[in-house]
């Protein structure tokens, strides 16, 4: 597993000089376009335009370490707005979005840029009420402010019972110029996201969405209102640079390339009650520790056990595996040049009480006491109060992280929008075929981060380890399933084919191999074996969703039926939907 190579530095770059990369350009052009905002006149807006829509937006469905970031407070700086507003679910975000903003704005000229937030002490970073006075007195002044959805949507202007808080009153009537949407496939599909949303949105307001995961609000945007960059582009741009620019450096070269290796726990360890039929293995069940209720324990709880795993046997025997060196199973810590590639790995657990015992159990373990242990998923599974977690990660991981040996166990927190660069891997130890692609991809992405270390080398790869082999591959198919439908949209289709679906997956294979443990053996997955997946995808959304998958019908055929045609069709839908609470036999 050679995960570090030799790099080269790119000494034609000046630490003060922004340089974007061509995906990066596009993104901004076409936003501006989507936003009427022509280069010679900056900031303005046709009339036609404003009267065409209560607001424009655009999403950036770009992968995680694509630096939206960095090129949305670009498009700031080069629209000309004076007012933008960052809003986010995660707000541990916000160092990234400061220390982007002096990248873009601190060597400006003429203008004055400055970057405040809504903090405890409100005063931190620049108050927003001595910010709009800036702004309201000078036609120079222009300023980005940053504010968390948990915050605003307290508000009683967005929720029944709220607060009266003056400022965040005030934030949300604000005339803003820009809104940027960060993370915003999470917190905005609620009631109360929805109406922050809505609330932000004047007719003066463009609003720009940030996700690398978009599926739960893709259908929001239409043609013309979206900008795609994937994994697959990337890594496709990483590998056509040198014959494309011959003798430059490639910026590419520094986005590792991913590689998963699934292992299916309920055939490598034994314990009662582990394996379920229907869900396969149980990981709830695995990491359930002792609480001491009866009920809750469905067993005599012995004596001190409280805290510990029910199972702790076969969690010993899952650890004792991770360690195990044979010629094989590549097993992630079974020699000293594995362990060396894996100083710091991100671990993601069910639960908070499940992150404790684990915790413990790798202190006592011979190989695990030799790194330091950091538990971030805290006393909750809240992932508001996430400044610490991210701290605690550094500080443990230290200023030489050639030199420390790092765990990081989660259940939630530092799996979307945080930045660890020393992570070369993660271990998934959660959810079943039923977890959310998003969460899933947002999560294995954590890991993909640019890193150099002090001695002239960068990250060239990194890892995921898989534990639920039919989850990861069915995560896979969907997000293959989900670039071929924004890429549809782009190319004004309505629906991709089976051979498009191959296609894009072969792609994705030779960009992110998956290598599987069968039978003692590591077999490299190909296109069609992970095309069979896609099936059993279908099969298992249309068990759950019923008549209401869309993936049963061909979206072309339903816009030509007649009104009598669609009236049997809804009329058939309402006696379906009578059953749908039925039992199963």
């Amino acid at each position: 597993m050679p995960i570090f190579q030799v790099y080269t530095e790119d000494t034609t770059k000046k630490s003060d000089t922004i340089v974007l990369r061509e995906e990066q350009l596009e993104a901004i052009k076409e936003a501006k376009k989507a936003f009427g905002i022509k280069d010679e006149k900056k900031g303005k807006k046709e009339e036609e335009d404003l009267k065409a829509k209560l607001y424009l937006k655009f999403l950036w469905n770009a992968k995680m370490r694509f630096g939206k970031t960095l090129c949305a407070l670009q498009l700031a700086k080069e629209a000309g707005f004076q007012r933008t507003l960052i809003v986010t679910h995660r707000p541990v975000v916000d160092d990234g979005w400061e220390k982007d903003f002096h990248k873009v704005f601190d060597n400006a000229t003429g203008e004055k840029y400055s970057y405040g937030r809504k903090t405890e002490s409100e005063q931190a970073g620049g108050n927003f009420y001595q910010l709009e006075k800036a702004v309201n007195g000078s036609g120079h002044s222009h300023y980005v402010f940053f504010v968390s959805m948990q915050y605003l949507r307290l508000s009683s202007l967005v929720r029944e019972g709220g607060d009266t808080d003056k400022l965040k009153a005030d934030i949300l009537n604000n005339n803003w110029d820009f809104v940027v949407v960060d993370e915003a496939h999470e917190g905005t599909r609620t009631s109360l996201g929805e109406r922050v949303i809505k609330k932000l949105s004047k007719p003066n307001t463009r609003m720009l969405h940030l996700s690398g995961t978009p599926f739960n609000l893709y259908d929001d945007f239409k043609d013309g209102e979206i900008y795609t960059w994937d994994y697959i582009m990337e890594q496709k741009a990483k590998q056509e640079w040198a014959v494309k620019h011959p003798n430059e450096p490639n910026p590419y070269a520094e986005l590792p390339t991913m590689k998963i290796f699934t292992y299916d726990l309920g055939k490598l360890v034994r314990g009662e009650g582990l394996v379920d039929e229907d869900a396969g293995f149980k990981f709830s069940e695995f990491f359930r520790t002792w609480t001491g209720n009866p009920r809750n324990d469905r067993a005599p709880m012995p004596d001190g056990a409280k805290g510990r795993f029910v199972h702790e046997e076969a969690v010993k025997q899952f650890l004792e595996l991770l360690c195990k060196k044979d010629d094989t199973s590549n097993y992630p810590f079974s020699t000293d040049e594995y362990r060396k590639a894996f100083k710091h790995t991100l671990w993601v657990v069910p639960g908070v009480r499940e992150a404790k015992a684990l915790k413990a159990l790798l202190e006592e373990h011979n190989v695990f006491k030799r790194f330091k242990i950091v538990n971030v998923a805290g006393n909750s599974d809240d992932d508001e109060a996430r400044d610490d977690a991210l701290d605690a990660v550094n500080t443990a991981i230290g200023e030489v992280p050639e030199q420390t040996h790092t765990i990081t166990i989660s259940c939630g927190r530092l799996t979307t929008g945080t930045t660890v660069r020393p992570w070369t891997a993660v271990f998934y130890l959660k959810g079943s075929e039923m977890t959310s692609a998003a969460t899933y991809m947002q999560t294995i992405f954590r890991v993909q981060t640019p890193y150099h270390t002090a001695d002239g080398r960068m990250k060239a790869e990194c890892y995921v380890f898989d534990f639920a082999p039919d989850r990861s591959l069915k995560m896979l198919v969907e997000t293959a399933k989900f670039s071929n439908k924004a890429q549809g949209k782009k190319n004004v289709k309505t629906m991709t084919t089976d051979e498009e679906d191959l296609e894009t997956m072969r792609e994705f294979l030779s960009f992110c191999p998956v290598i599987s443990l069968e039978g003692g053996q590591m077999v490299q997955f190909d296109d069609k074996k992970l095309f069979a997946q896609l099936q059993s995808v279908l099969i298992d959304r249309i068990a759950l969703n019923g008549f209401n998958d869309n993936a049963l019908y061909n979206t072309e055929y339903l816009m030509s039926l007649d009104k009598a045609a669609i009236d049997k069709l809804i009329q058939m839908g309402e006696t379906i939907a009578k059953t749908t609470n039925m039992e199963k036999p």
